[in-house]
Order: C-alpha cells, then sequence, then structure tokens
C-alpha cells in the first residue's frame, strides 16, 4: 500500500482510479479495455500506478476509459477508443496513458463520450454522439475533440458528461445542456424531443451540475440542490433541497 493522502477518486463501470498528494494515479478493477493504464489486459484487484509524464493534478472516469490532466495543462487519456472516447484521432484502444490535448483545466469522461474546458474558457467534446451529446448540431461521432459554443461571450466553469447527456455551467451563472432527454434529464420541462443536440439553456443562478445516468442534479446560488430527469429509483427524492441542511 501507499502512504500519501489521497486526493480525489473516480468511479468508472467497472473500473476505479485514485490520485494521492504526489500526483501519482492509482487504478484498480476490470482491465479489458486497458483502461487501468497499466499497459496490460489483466483485470486487477489490487491498486497500482499508472506512468505518466508530470504531476496529475485531476482524474476522470468514463465507461471503460479513463483520463488524467497533469499540472502542465496535458490532458492524458487511456482505454476503450472504439467510439472515438479518448479523442487522440483514432479508434484504437490504448492500454498505455497517451496525450489528448493541451491547455486543459477541467475534464469530464462520460459513458462514451468526453468533454473538456480549456484555460480560455474554451468548451470541447469528442466521442459517440448519437443522441447529439456532443453539442455540435450533428450526431456523428467525432475521435478528436471538436470546440462548441464558439458564439457566446462567456466563459465555461463547470462540465459533467452522463450516459448520452452533456451539462455545462457558464460564468454568469447558466446552466446549459444538450444530448439524450428521453427522461427530461435536460430540465425542458417534456421528454420530447428525446435529443437534443445544439446545447440548450436550462436555467439561471447555477454554480455546478452533475449528469448521472438519466437525471441531473443542480447547484444554485441560492444555496439549493435542484434535481430533474429519472426518478424510477427515488434519484430524485424531494428537490429542490437546502444544501446548507443536507
Amino acid at each position: 500500500m501507499y502512504a500519501h493522502p489521497t486526493v480525489a477518486v473516480a468511479a468508472g463501470s467497472r473500473h476505479m482510479m485514485e490520485l494521492d498528494s504526489d500526483g501519482v494515479v492509482w487504478t484498480w478493477g476490470i482491465n479489458n479495455r486497458g483502461q487501468l493504464g497499466n499497459g496490460t489486459r489483466q483485470n486487477r484487484l489490487f491498486l497500482g500506478t499508472v506512468n505518466i509524464a508530470g504531476q496529475v493534478i485531476a482524474i476522470s472516469a468514463g465507461h471503460d476509459f479513463s483520463f488524467a490532466l497533469t499540472d502542465d495543462g496535458i490532458l492524458w487519456g487511456w482505454g476503450a477508443n472504439s467510439l472515438g472516447e479518448l479523442g487522440d484521432g483514432t479508434e484504437t484502444h490504448s492500454s498505455v496513458p497517451v496525450p489528448i490535448m493541451d491547455d486543459v483545466i477541467a475534464i469530464s469522461a462520460g459513458y462514451q463520450h468526453s468533454m473538456a474546458l480549456t484555460a480560455d474558457g474554451g468548451l470541447w467534446t469528442w466521442g459517440f454522439n448519437g443522441s447529439g451529446q456532443l453539442g455540435n448540431s450533428t450526431r456523428r461521432s467525432s475521435p478528436t475533440p471538436v470546440r462548441i459554443m464558439q458564439n457566446i461571450n462567456m466563459e465555461f466553469i463547470n462540465i459533467s458528461a452522463g450516459t448520452n447527456f452533456s451539462l455545462a455551467v457558464t460564468e454568469d451563472g447558466t446552466l446549459w445542456g444538450w444530448g439524450n432527454n428521453g427522461q427530461g434529464q435536460l430540465g425542458q420541462g417534456n421528454i420530447r424531443p428525446h435529443e437534443i443536440t445544439l446545447p440548450t439553456e436550462i436555467m439561471t443562478g447555477a454554480i455546478a451540475a452533475s449528469a448521472g445516468g438519466g437525471h441531473s442534479l443542480v447547484m444554485t446560488t441560492n444555496d439549493q440542490l435542484m434535481g430533474f430527469g429519472r426518478n424510477t429509483n427515488g434519484q430524485l427524492m424531494d428537490w429542490p433541497r437546502d444544501t446548507q441542511t443536507r
């Protein structure tokens, strides 16, 4: 075992990631697509390190792929890539970290698509796009990062990639969503159209958002936690909730 404190964790579908205070990434779990990043396809029941050039400051785990962001702004990815999830321009799985893009400040891995924020406030998406989750007005998947919403005069401060849909918050507190809306997870007051291929405004007064399998959670500027979308297992409870009393 290691002796350094944990500073971040990320859970994929069947693999786990951990970041320690030294900037080292640890992984374990299933490894059929190389999502553990150790150069093999062998499952691992115990923690092992990932060899990444640089000190890691953030991690994110998708369905069966992984990302790590180093302090020099370089984004690294590994694991499943048959749908372009890694964004390296190929559709080939990788069992070792490969550089994706630079100048990155935040990353979010979804089920089969990915999102990143760059230092200039830019929003980039790539991977599977069958439900319009890339937000580029098409349903064509992309193995390379595509910058979207360049026409708005504001920066993004928060992103979250869910199962075939995406959420993003701009600096003025506007929450945007796009992709699959079949369960109301985009907060449009309906479940049609099922797919929204361009970013659509959901609400104002947002600070951060999190996209799940078919539901969404939003933290607001007035200290409330709001939810919308699928509720078959009580995911939404009785939202909104006052976050100060949770």
